[in-house]
């Protein structure tokens, strides 16, 4: 068995990978995940007590909700916390058991332009949030040294503060429409790399959900495309998203 500090850190690395990764390589990434959760005590403590008497046939028809047509479906996280970690678990784990087909999932409920992007939709709308949750969990839970889990609220910590959905894909848009700009500059090949990577490394944070990390990133992103003269008007309305959700 591995330690709590130990599981958690797993967790959060496989998670990141998942999060990162892109639809071929999905497979191989989950079954990383599900094994190491599976090896945890602290997880499988989690996983049990989120999904005891949890009704998922119910929960998923009212979260994912069948569009007018093939692939205008759309999906709805619960509010509660303990029913996002139930609910997400137990897809993910019937994705990896083949039980669901991926793919179709992608297809019916987050269809973007193309299956690259489908995925990221479902990684920010249901792998990021699951992160979130699940790190509040058990990092309450390796604190107290009780089995017994009853930590699953939303806490008072900002540093681990999520931004929503739509804001977020919001701000995605914006980061995309600047990029391009960004391309067409007129600079040397190393200050537009520079540049790009702190673009990249403003748009990785989002996923992470720790208000901390995305506050600094786009604090550095921001001045520095004001420098080289990017849409002061995209970085003004990320910013403003920003405050609203109170990261900065």
């Amino acid at each position: 068995m591995q330690t709590k500090k130990k599981s958690i850190e797993n967790f959060e690395k496989y998670m990141d990978e998942l999060i990162n990764t892109t639809y071929i390589l999905s497979d191989k990434k989950l079954t990383d995940l599900m094994r190491s959760v599976s090896t945890s005590k602290l997880f499988y403590t989690l996983f049990k007590y989120c999904t005891d008497d949890f009704d998922y046939e119910e929960c998923f028809n009212r979260c994912f909700i069948k569009g007018d047509g093939y692939g205008k479906g759309d999906f709805i996280l619960p509010k509660d916390a303990k029913e996002q970690i139930a609910l997400i678990f137990s897809l993910l784990f019937q994705i990896n058991a083949k039980e669901i087909e991926f793919y179709g999932l992608l297809e019916r409920y987050f269809f973007v332009n193309n299956l690259k992007e489908s995925y990221r939709k479902f990684a920010i709308e249901v792998l990021v949030p699951f992160k979130v949750e699940v790190l509040r969990a058990v990092n309450a839970m390796a604190e107290n040294e009780d089995s017994v889990l009853k930590p699953v609220k939303t806490p008072k910590n900002e540093e681990i503060k999520s931004i929503g959905i739509e804001d977020t894909k919001t701000i995605m848009e914006l980061l995309d429409e600047s990029r391009s700009v960004i391309l067409q500059y007129k600079i040397s090949a190393t200050q537009k790399a520079e540049l790009i990577d702190l673009y990249q490394n403003f748009k990785d944070s989002l996923y992470d959900g720790n208000a901390k990390i995305i506050r600094i990133s786009f604090l550095g992103y921001k001045y520095a495309s004001l420098y080289h003269k990017n849409s002061e008007v995209k970085v003004r309305k990320i910013e403003e998203i920003l405050r609203a959700n109170k990261i900065l």
